[in-house]
């Protein structure tokens, strides 16, 4: 079963998607926050097996929820209200920074494959966890 990660911005959307395993994470897409609906039902159609989405979850550096979580958070009710999957908020503190390596260009796919590896791989290896 698939997960689809995804890194929200506020006018880019790092999308990775996960193997059929649910192990390993692989970068996908960055999609332009305006067609992020269309765009994502585009890929579940691609990806019949999606089981849910990770969404990367902007806590502050003392885990609290701010300013930038709470938009995370209504974006994830939109997300819900369109899609009927599982969806689990990932904690992304430091994700950019650990991505900055790859540059400007691809940084959205690249944090969206990091938040969703972290996710796949605290699950160890149970795919149905």
């Amino acid at each position: 079963m698939r997960w689809i990660g995804l890194d929200l911005g506020e006018k880019r959307v790092g999308v990775a998607v996960s193997d059929s395993t649910g192990k390993i994470a692989f970068p996908l897409v960055t999609l332009a926050r305006k067609t992020l609906f269309p765009d994502l039902q585009k890929i579940i159609a691609q990806y019949s097996d999606i089981h849910g989405f990770v969404v990367g979850f902007p806590k502050t550096l003392r885990g609290e929820v701010g300013h930038q979580a709470e938009k995370v958070q209504k974006s994830v009710e939109e997300i819900k209200a369109v899609f009927a999957k599982e969806i689990v908020l990932w904690d992304e503190r430091l994700s950019t920074r650990a991505v900055a390596a790859v540059g400007k260009k691809n940084i959205d796919v690249a944090a969206a494959q990091f938040i969703l590896q972290g996710f796949l791989d605290s699950r160890g290896n149970s795919p149905d966890v």
